[in-house]
């Protein structure tokens, strides 16, 4: 995982101990996010953790009002992001528990 972030970012900047990692980046206006996590951490406060990570870009990049200051839209008014943050959990939750439950067969 550690190496597959370091080959993303480029650089060495990542600790061996790191527990969970986010790379995003958007192709053709379709921003795309890929988790990563440590098998022995696999955990949901390191799950919601790092999907707020990925929210927060894919947010930033389908936003109109890019120049305006994260504080304006980060407030509990904000259902879109929310949604945003709640539907990338359970598609991250219903993807793992279909790959345990397979693997358990």
């Amino acid at each position: 995982m550690v190496q597959a972030g370091q080959d993303f970012n480029g650089d060495d900047a990542l600790s061996t101990d790191t527990q969970a990692l986010v790379q995003v980046w958007s192709a053709k206006q379709n921003p795309q996010a890929i988790l990563r996590f440590c098998h022995e951490r696999m955990l949901d406060h390191i799950f919601i953790h790092e999907i707020i990570h990925a929210a927060q870009v894919i947010y930033r990049w389908t936003n109109p009002y890019v120049d305006e200051p994260a504080s304006a839209h980060f407030t509990h008014y904000n259902e879109e992001f929310a949604h945003l943050v709640s539907d990338l959990y359970m598609g991250l939750r219903e993807g793992i528990d279909a790959r345990y439950t397979i693997s358990k067969g």
